[in-house]
Formats: C-alpha cells, structure tokens, sequence
C-alpha cells in the first residue's frame, strides 16, 4: 500500500493525475478543493490555515493507509516546514513535484520541494506526465 502526495501549484495538474490514478488503478483521491468542502470546511488561505488544512488530509490518509488503501493526495501543501510536519504524521508518504511555470502568484506562494521526483506538466502533456507519474509510483514503492 502506498501513499502518494502530489504537491505543486494551482493549476499544475496535479487532479487531473490523480483523476486518472484512480480511474486506471483504483486509488483512493483526496483532492484539496473536495477536502475544503468537507474536512477543512471554513478554511481560508492564511499560513496558518493551510497548514492546518494540509495536516487534517495527512492524519486522514494515514486513517485509511492503515484500512489498507493507496492513497492520491492532490492537495497544494506550499510550504517545507508543513510537508516536514506531514512526513512526521506519514512517514511513508511519498512526494511528487507536479511542476508548471508561470503559476506563481503573490498571494499564494510556493517553496519548492527538494529530493522529489518532479514532473512538469509545461513539458510533458498529460498522457506523458501520467506515464512518469506511473514510473515514479513504481519505483517508489
């Protein structure tokens, strides 16, 4: 069972990976758009939120990694010091980069992680970009 945690802007892809992990493989998806609408309800966008946010989906897929589920976590987690507190709640999380230029915005920024597999999705369509998602899950896990 593995847990995988698709990080990266808005607007990167990251869903649209994860749409077709579960369609293909049937994966269980935990999109942060859908777990504001439910776990995160009332969330905003400070710091402090989306922490908060990106760690209730973290102490969810660990709940159903224990059920024994692979789990597809499309959920932005913007910053090192979260994804640091993620990897202490799953450790066996396991990162991938979904990268896309020009999405930067000042309002909601982005550190990049490091030691990730990265796949840019301004490089690769989607049909590419899915096959390296697909050999990144297999050499992790």
């Amino acid at each position: 069972m593995a847990i995988i945690w698709l990080t990266g802007n808005s607007g990167a892809g990251k869903t649209t990976l994860a749409d077709m992990l579960c369609k293909d493989d049937g994966w269980i998806k935990l999109d942060g758009d859908e777990m504001r609408s439910s776990i995160s309800l009332g969330a905003g966008f400070s710091k402090a939120d989306r922490e908060e946010h990106n760690l209730r989906v973290a102490r969810l897929a660990k709940i159903l990694h224990k059920q024994q589920f692979n789990i597809v976590i499309s959920v932005i987690a913007p910053f090192r010091s979260t994804r640091e507190k993620i990897n202490s709640i799953i450790p066996e999380c396991r990162w991938v980069y979904i990268k896309r230029d020009g999405l930067d915005k000042p309002d909601r920024p982005y550190e990049e992680p490091y030691d990730t597999i990265t796949i840019d999705t301004g490089k690769h369509n989607v049909n590419e970009s899915y096959k390296l998602l697909r050999r990144a899950i297999h050499e992790q896990t």
